[in-house]
């Protein structure tokens, strides 16, 4: 793989690593607005959003730690100067 090639994989990673991570910041606003809401309402209250902006979090954060260690490994196996090439 030449250089220009490994850059434009990296700018790729970076892209999709910043995507998730605004995404997943957003998903984190919405489960603090949904957890005021639940404690408004009161515990028994039935509305869902809480439950849902949970799933949302949760799924958020899975994709942005799977960008975020893809991003990772692929510093560590391909650019010269980190991981088995060495530190920088």
């Amino acid at each position: 793989m030449d250089r220009e090639e490994q850059l434009r994989t990296l700018a790729r990673l970076q892209d999709a690593l910043e995507q998730t991570k605004a995404v997943h910041q957003s998903a984190k606003e919405a489960f603090d607005r949904a957890t005021e809401l639940h404690n408004d309402l009161g515990a028994m209250h039935p509305d869902g959003s809480l439950q849902q902006a949970v799933r949302v979090c949760a799924y958020t954060q899975r994709a942005f730690a799977k960008a975020l260690m893809e991003y990772n490994r692929y510093i560590l196996d391909n650019l010269p100067g980190y991981g088995s090439h060495g530190t920088k």
